[in-house]
């Protein structure tokens, strides 16, 4: 009779062969969880995608009348704990094999496929000052996870603050926007000691200036 192979034994292995179907690549749970950097790098994907999630569901009227998405994003996510609990608490070789963590690109793909839509429609319609706020989300995304989540939460207070300055505003939902604005500040102010030294703050300020330079040129013009 066949004795099964314990995990200890062939972990290793599919560290070596496959890192991409863990959730957390080539890094060991354990690694992860107590290098607060490592943390913050491997978990920025999928913090990212639920941001943008999150925030699409907040100011973007044709994403959140999309209940099929929400359904895929849904599915996504549930798919993404049975990962976690077969990558780490309990190691499934079928389950390692299917790689299900793929489904991260999915839901990447409407993410920004809906951010742009929505980045477009802001620049199409909104205040000068708004506009550049949602060109300067797809620029932060366009860098890395981290990057795009810095910018992400500092872009939603803009919006909610935005928001919340707009007649009529109900008073029963100025709890949930305070606590939508203090989440994301605590956000931000954690990702900017993160970031402190990041190469890429550079770039997206750079960036930024060239925005910055277009739109006052498509000002003048018109």
């Amino acid at each position: 009779m066949a004795h099964p192979v314990p995990a200890s034994e062939w972990i290793p292995l599919y560290y070596l062969s496959c890192p991409q179907n863990f959730l957390f690549g080539d890094s060991t749970l354990n690694d992860v969880l107590s290098n607060i950097h490592l943390w913050w790098d491997k978990w920025s994907q999928y913090f990212l995608l639920t941001g943008l999630f999150v925030f699409n569901l907040a100011f973007n009227p044709i994403f959140r009348k999309d209940h099929k998405v929400h359904a895929i994003v849904g599915v996504s996510w549930a798919l993404i704990g049975v990962v976690y609990y077969f990558d780490y608490i309990h190691p499934s070789r079928f389950v390692l094999d299917l790689n299900l963590v793929r489904v991260e690109q999915f839901v990447r793909f409407f993410m920004m496929g809906y951010t742009t839509v929505w980045a477009c429609d802001q620049i199409r319609h909104s205040k000068p000052w708004l506009a550049l706020a949602a060109a300067i989300v797809i620029v932060g995304c366009a860098t890395t996870d981290l990057i795009g989540l810095f910018v992400l939460s500092i872009v939603t207070m803009i919006f909610i603050l935005h928001h919340i300055s707009q007649p009529p505003l109900k008073l029963w939902k100025m709890p949930i926007w305070a606590i939508f604005f203090l989440a994301a500040g605590i956000l931000a102010y954690s990702l900017s000691i993160e970031l402190k030294d990041s190469p890429y703050l550079l770039l997206i300020w750079n960036k930024f200036m060239y925005i910055l330079a277009g739109m006052c040129a498509v000002f003048l013009v018109l």
